[in-house]
């Protein structure tokens, strides 16, 4: 999991972040099962080798900057043709 970890200069917005939470979820979703297969997926317990693994935070608010959102002149391109 290590391995995902990104600098600063290569990943500004740390969008390495979400990536080492889905693949953690799919890791702890997997042990869940192998160690526990009969019982219900709401019922299996975390398995002892990643009790002290866990999400990652993210650093900013939002990944969206706001050149991101539409503008106006695009609002009303959408709205005469939708």
């Amino acid at each position: 999991m290590n391995s995902l970890k990104k600098s600063e200069e290569i990943d500004p917005l740390h969008k390495w972040i979400g990536t080492y939470n889905s693949r953690l979820r799919n890791i702890l979703r997997f042990f869940k099962w192998l160690y526990s297969p009969i019982l219900a997926h709401n019922q299996r317990l975390k398995s002892k080798l990643l009790l002290n693994v866990s999400q990652l935070r993210r650093k900013e608010a939002s990944i969206y900057k706001p050149t991101d959102l539409w503008a106006l002149e695009d609002d009303i391109v959408f709205l005469k043709w939708c």
